[in-house]
């Protein structure tokens, strides 16, 4: 039934059901294999894989496994399974970074990401002076075009590499642990496709600086939990392509920093791939995950210059142009009664495929 070994024992493995749980290096461990990176020659169609048994032996390099892809039984070489699990079933994960003229700051969130959480990582500086880092792509702008613009180009490489999962990040946040499976996990779960982490600045602390989460509601699952906040905020922000192919990116006719992410995530609430205005969804042990550098409020770019505050004023007009409300103040997006929002949130769990 197996194919030839050379040494060594025949251990059962059972995938039938959890393959598509497993991440590439989790395969390769259950089993004793080698990851190779080359793409392999031979695609298979319709390749519904279930993994049968697998050989290991002493030179793990020629394990085999048993498969069935159709009707067919066949065996494959454990490492080519493998490159074929990561490039055609598993989703891709992209990261895009935005940073300007922060370059420790940079630096600490880039540390704070282990390599093994993605499968693409962009940086956009938009700052002064030119950023060169070996390991890692970096867009160079030629003169600063602020967040919007240069959001939207993280937006576009991320889709053009085929990410399925887009994170959006700031350079002044530190990951402490895996938050991007995390959100991925969050949305496999809840059927919503974008979130964001709600506790960077005062906003959704009661306006108290380093003050504790204040979700409006927290909505409880099975084994999850979600947090419901009050205010849009940007430094890290999930996103499906789904939700990014339909609804589209950032409105460029926006300021360079002002409510162009308030108004993107309104235009995906209303399509229905995001939780109300005013109840903005997080996980809600998002802290666990992720934090705030020191200082990072005190060095924010959109406070600068002395007509701030008429910038935010014209792109709050934008907005208002758009959806017929004001992003906030009096005049502003209605708020949702709270049976609403749980009706909505029961809609998005009935839609998971």
């Amino acid at each position: 039934m197996l194919g030839p070994s050379s040494t060594g024992a025949l251990k059962k493995v059972s995938f039938q059901t959890e393959l598509k749980k497993l991440t590439c290096a989790e395969l390769a461990l259950s089993i004793g294999a080698n990851v190779v990176v080359s793409k392999p020659t031979t695609k298979f169609s319709n390749f519904n894989v279930l993994v049968a048994f697998a050989v290991c032996t002493s030179n793990k390099s020629s394990s085999l496994i048993s498969v069935t892809a159709g009707n067919c039984f066949i065996l494959i070489s454990v490492d080519i399974l493998i490159i074929y699990y990561k490039i055609y079933i598993m989703s891709k994960i992209g990261i895009g970074i935005v940073t300007c003229n922060r370059n420790n700051f940079l630096e600490k969130c880039l540390k704070s990401i282990n390599k093994e959480w993605y499968d693409e990582l962009i940086i956009v500086n938009d700052g002064k002076v030119s950023i060169q880092n070996a390991g890692y792509n970096i867009i160079n702008n030629d003169k600063n075009i602020g967040v919007c613009k240069s959001k939207n180009k993280l937006f576009k490489h991320l889709l053009e590499t085929g990410c399925d999962y887009i994170f959006i990040v700031e350079d002044d946040m530190i990951f402490k642990d895996n938050a991007f499976k995390a959100y991925i996990d969050a949305h496999k779960k809840t059927g919503i496709h974008h979130m964001m982490f709600g506790y960077h600045g005062p906003a959704n602390k009661g306006n108290i600086s380093k003050g504790d989460p204040k979700p409006r509601k927290i909505q409880e699952y099975s084994n999850f939990k979600l947090a419901l906040i009050q205010h849009r905020v940007g430094a890290v922000c999930f996103y499906t392509k789904e939700c990014l192919k339909k609804v589209g990116l950032f409105d460029e006719n926006f300021d360079k920093n002002n409510f162009e992410h308030v108004e993107h995530s309104y235009s995906l609430a209303k399509a229905g791939y995001s939780t109300p205005y005013w109840w903005w969804s997080d996980i809600a042990n998002s802290l666990d995950y992720i934090e705030e550098q020191a200082c990072s409020e005190e060095n924010s770019s959109i406070r600068r210059g002395d007509n701030w505050q008429q910038k935010i004023m014209d792109s709050a007009e934008i907005f208002k142009n758009k959806h017929g409300y004001l992003p906030a103040w009096q005049g502003c997006v209605p708020d949702s009664s709270v049976d609403d929002v749980v009706n909505f949130l029961k809609k998005c769990k009935q839609k998971i495929k």
